[in-house]
């Protein structure tokens, strides 16, 4: 039988997971494939995330769990049409100007809508204390973080720090005029400003929603923030 501890490491990871993913933190691979007539396109080189290593980490206990309970795996069911697209997904990789980096954009699709079915499947996640902490957790951190970055119009610790951006040394960064002086705009230890503004409004939209089903204090802490 398993043991309770080995079924809570899923959800810890998954709470792990919720506090990285505004993490830019990651490491390149052949960029030297990414060129297009002699520019290099960073969209173009492989990338494998902190993010992504968490991930494999859920995706393979959910995945040793779900084979210990029912004895064998058990796969989702696909359409013929379904199944036939995918193919043709997978084979034109092979035609398109710079394969790698197409194979690579179609694993990370394979990867989150995989994530997505198994998560789907726990529904002791919509009203886990440890989710809604790590929202919590995330949203003051990055808060806390992009005021710093703002008022100082400098990064805190730089790159290595989950993906920090050198506010120092960044060329063509965003800014803004704030009474009349122009400043850089905050990323907290996301990509780019737009996406640090989405995931604070996404994590508050969902920490409220999960707050429904916890403690008062939580409330009171949700409307401190």
């Amino acid at each position: 039988m398993l043991t309770r501890k080995l079924k809570k490491i899923p959800l810890l990871l998954t709470a792990l997971l919720i506090f990285l993913t505004p993490s830019n933190l990651f490491i390149k691979f052949l960029p030297t494939t990414a060129y297009v007539n002699g520019l290099l396109i960073d969209y173009l080189i492989p990338k494998l995330y902190l993010t992504d290593l968490v991930i494999l980490g859920i995706l393979g206990l959910i995945s040793y769990l779900l084979v210990k309970q029912s004895g064998r795996p058990k796969l989702p069911s696909l359409s013929p049409v379904l199944v036939v697209a995918i193919t043709v997904l997978i084979l034109r990789q092979a035609l398109v100007p710079n394969p790698l980096a197409s194979a690579w954009y179609l694993l990370k699709l394979l990867e989150m809508a995989w994530l997505f079915m198994l998560l789907k499947a726990q529904p002791q996640l919509k009203t886990s204390l440890s989710v809604l902490t790590a929202l919590l957790a995330a949203l003051i951190f990055q808060a806390s973080l992009a005021i710093y970055q703002f008022h100082t119009q400098s990064s805190l610790a730089g790159f290595w720090f989950l993906g920090e951006v050198n506010l120092q040394t960044f060329y063509n960064m965003p800014e803004a005029s704030f009474f009349g002086q122009l400043s850089r705009l905050p990323f907290g230890t996301t990509s780019h400003p737009n996406v640090l503004a989405g995931m604070l409004v996404i994590y508050w939209l969902l920490a409220v929603k999960l707050s429904q089903c916890q403690l008062n204090f939580q409330r009171w802490l949700l409307l401190l923030m």
